[in-house]
């Protein structure tokens, strides 16, 4: 059986409702590798990060992730707790600081190629990475990371839309629990 991207989104948006009501800590962070698995899917990727940023910290950590990719073995929980300065990354979470932050595209191949996040992408050939935000309780939360490796993209507006609710998604399920 073949997946429209619709059916991925109908079937996110039931894992979100099973993470919601789920019980255990264990069972929350299945459902979370689960949609991470999804939101690589619904967008024809090879990678996916959910981030937590400390703004008081100035730090991106790395909560979920989910790699497929030539490169890479399929695995899970590969850069869990990874710790990003945003001073190593300042491409990366600039973005986070505009008045309402927006989906963002980065595209590896015009970074610096001497700077830290040109050495994060280039090692697994990401060509297109985008960027998602999630807020919770009215207030910016962290973001949604969705790198390619098969060729440089570009996003319609219907994909961004796509994305923001995979982003919300997400958040629901983690944050009702969790905080």
């Amino acid at each position: 059986m073949k997946f429209t991207t619709e059916t991925y989104l109908d079937l996110l948006n039931q894992l979100r409702l099973v993470a919601i009501n789920s019980k255990s800590i264990e069972q929350r962070h299945r459902m979370r590798d689960n949609m991470m698995r999804l939101a690589v899917r619904v967008f024809d990727a090879t990678s996916a990060y959910l981030c937590k940023h400390d703004f008081e910290q100035q730090v991106s950590i790395v909560l979920n992730d989910y790699i497929s990719s030539p490169q890479s073995k399929i695995a899970t929980g590969f850069d869990v707790d990874n710790i990003y300065p945003e001073g190593d990354m300042p491409h990366h979470t600039a973005w986070l600081y505009s008045d309402e932050p927006q989906p963002y595209i980065l595209k590896p191949t015009e970074l610096d190629s001497n700077g830290a996040e040109y050495a994060e992408y280039a090692p697994h050939n990401v060509m297109s990475v985008i960027f998602a935000p999630i807020h919770y309780d009215a207030s910016l939360w962290g973001y949604l990371e969705i790198w390619d490796s098969k060729r440089e993209r570009t996003y319609t507006e219907k994909q961004f839309e796509r994305l923001s609710k995979i982003a919300s998604a997400i958040s629901d399920s983690i944050l009702t629990n969790e905080g």
